[in-house]
């Protein structure tokens, strides 16, 4: 077949357009691929821990020596943390948003409740080893050591009065004076100290040791064994069998003597005193507290 030297030279120009348009797109198929990758931005990391830990932040409040404090923690740490948890008193409770309030309480009452009612482990745990128990947790507890130590020297029987009634009465007396902390240490303008859950007197002491000395009682204790919620709440409950025996069994006036002592009891002092126990027994007592942690903790919901 013969073609004619036009269409050859027709020919011959398409192929060397269709050779340079091949060797352009090699080209830029060559530069493309030697361009970097635009780089896509990481996922978000997904941090298994949050999710099963509250780490919300909130603002609550703890108690140093009476003192309120607000500190900043996250959910969780209310929820399972025995260090912020021994910091916090009914108080610092009852400000927390409900939910947290109850989730908290219920886990540390799980923790912590097996000292509450338990007699026998009572004698054995030092005052140290009451320190790491929660304020609210150690309530329960010596409320129900003082309730014990009433039914056994039976001051109600002895004195003709309901032994729910004196029992209620030691438990104010005791939240009069230390509000529960065993540790509690009162300095008098005369040098004096009142020491422990009863706020001890120095002269109380001083009777209890020769009653002591003479075998009338038990329990010789120094000092130091008054920090002791188990000595201390036998202490208190004995030395108020005395102001109800110097009262002749006048359950209002041996509450006074017990803050004044009999002699200015009798010439009518300690009133306010008499009307700060009767608050709290009808406060804590008779069920009558508007604190949520304090309903909570001494009847939980099942």
């Amino acid at each position: 077949m013969r073609v004619s030297p036009r269409r050859l030279h027709r020919l011959t120009r398409a192929l060397a357009l269709l050779a340079a348009l091949s060797a352009i797109a090699l080209v830029a198929l060559f530069r493309a691929a030697a361009a970097p990758v635009p780089r896509l931005p990481p996922p978000p990391a997904i941090d298994p821990y949050r999710l099963f830990v509250d780490l919300r932040p909130i603002t609550l409040t703890v108690t140093l020596d009476w003192i309120k404090m607000p500190v900043r923690a996250t959910r969780a740490a209310v929820t399972s943390d025995p260090m912020l948890w021994r910091m916090m008193h009914f108080e610092d409770w009852d400000a927390l948003p409900a939910d947290l309030r109850r989730e908290g309480l219920h886990r540390m009452l799980a923790r912590f409740g097996g000292v509450v009612d338990a007699p026998a482990r009572w004698p054995a745990m030092t005052a140290s080893a009451w320190d790491e128990v929660p304020q609210p947790i150690r309530a329960l507890a010596f409320m129900n050591m003082i309730q014990r130590w009433s039914q056994e020297q039976q001051l109600g029987a002895r004195f003709d009065h309901p032994a729910q009634v004196v029992a209620d009465t030691l438990c104010a007396i005791a939240m009069a004076e230390s509000w529960f902390e065993h540790r509690g240490e009162h300095f008098n303008t005369d040098g004096t100290r009142d020491l422990g859950l009863g706020g001890t007197s120095a002269y109380a002491r001083g009777v209890l040791a020769g009653l002591a000395a003479q075998g009338a009682v038990p329990f010789h204790l120094s000092d130091r064994d008054y920090f002791n919620p188990f000595d201390a709440s036998w202490a208190l409950t004995y030395w108020f069998g005395l102001m109800l025996q110097e009262a002749g069994g006048q359950l209002e006036l041996a509450i006074r003597a017990y803050h004044v002592g009999i002699g200015r009891a009798l010439d009518g002092d300690g009133q306010d005193y008499l009307e700060r126990v009767r608050r709290l027994r009808q406060t804590y007592m008779r069920g009558r507290s508007r604190s949520p942690a304090w309903r909570f903790l001494v009847a939980p919901p099942t």
